[in-house]
């Protein structure tokens, strides 16, 4: 099975820093979290909370491997979190 924590330590720790910042918040506020699939065996995960962030982790297959070339986990080094792992911020 592919390494779930290392891959999205840092998505993760973004949705808890919403979530914290939310909390303490002296207001209303929403999170959302959606994911969709992408076309090179990847998965796009949006936090909408005010701002967008969205990130572009690799999904595995059946067989747990990334769907990189020849089922490699593509991007990932050798701390299990992945080297291009990218986030664009946009605001809605």
């Amino acid at each position: 099975m592919t390494n779930f924590t290392g891959q999205h330590q840092i998505i993760k720790k973004k949705l808890f820093d919403l979530y914290t910042e939310l909390f303490l918040h002296e207001g209303y506020g929403s999170l959302r979290v959606e994911m969709r699939f992408l076309k090179r065996g990847q998965k796009e995960i949006i936090l909408v909370c005010g701002k967008e962030y969205r990130y572009v982790v690799d999904f595995p297959d059946e067989t747990g491997a990334g769907k990189g070339p020849a089922g490699s986990t593509e991007g990932e080094d050798s701390t299990g979190m992945l080297s291009d792992l990218r986030c664009r911020q946009s605001s809605k």
